[in-house]
C-alpha cells in the first residue's frame, strides 16, 4: 500500500512531514578514523551496525576480502535488547 503525499511546497506537505518527522530517532556518536593506509586514495567507509553502534574505515579492500578490517556479519537483525 503506498501513502499519498500532498503536493510537495503546500502547506499541507508542511504540515504532513512536520507529522511525519515526530517518528525519526536521532542519533549521534563519535568513532575513531583510522590512519590513511598508504598513498593510494580509497574513501571513507562507514559501516552503521545493529545497536547504534558504527564502524569506520579508510581500506582500500572490498568489504568482502577476508583482508578487510571490518569483519562483522552483514545484514544482521536488530537484537530485542542491545548490550550495554
Amino acid at each position: 500500500m503506498q501513502t499519498s503525499f500532498p503536493p510537495l511546497g503546500t502547506d499541507e506537505f508542511r504540515e504532513f512531514m512536520d507529522k511525519h518527522e515526530l517518528n525519526y530517532k536521532r542519533y549521534s556518536t563519535t568513532v575513531e578514523i583510522p590512519e590513511w593506509p598508504g598513498t593510494e586514495r580509497c574513501g571513507l567507509t562507514v559501516h552503521f551496525l545493529p545497536c547504534q553502534q558504527v564502524k569506520v574505515t579508510t581500506s582500500c579492500w572490498a568489504s568482502y576480502s577476508p583482508n578487510y578490517p571490518i569483519q562483522d556479519p552483514r545484514h544482521v537483525k536488530e537484537p530485542a535488547v542491545c548490550p550495554k
